[in-house]
């Protein structure tokens, strides 16, 4: 996010409420090293296979995070869960790199 809002000229102060999704034990692993949980995970909003936070947790987490008329620089993952109507449909929005969004 601080490199996202450098390359804009913006200065920012990060927000730790709006930190990306905690994906618990599969940091810094390959989607095939998870492969065997990844179905359930895609499925299934309330699951937390890797020990972190669940899809619904976190699209929770960031909803009340961001107040009507804020404007905030976020990463794809919370760009995500700020656009998607509910937990249930999070994995059916596509947030594209430098994609700018009007909320409200």
């Amino acid at each position: 996010m601080v490199s996202t809002a450098a390359a804009l000229g913006v200065a920012v102060e990060p927000d730790p409420s709006l930190a990306s999704l905690d994906i618990g034990r599969w940091r810094g692993r390959a989607p095939e090293d998870v492969a065997a949980d990844l179905p359930v995970w895609f499925a299934d909003p309330d699951a937390c296979p890797h020990g972190g936070e669940s899809i619904r947790a976190f699209v929770a987490r960031i909803g009340a995070a961001v107040d009507d008329g804020d404007q905030v620089i976020v990463a794809s993952p919370v760009a995500q869960a700020l656009l998607c109507a509910d937990a249930d449909r999070y994995f059916a929005v596509e947030v594209r790199p430098a994609s700018v969004f009007d909320c409200r």
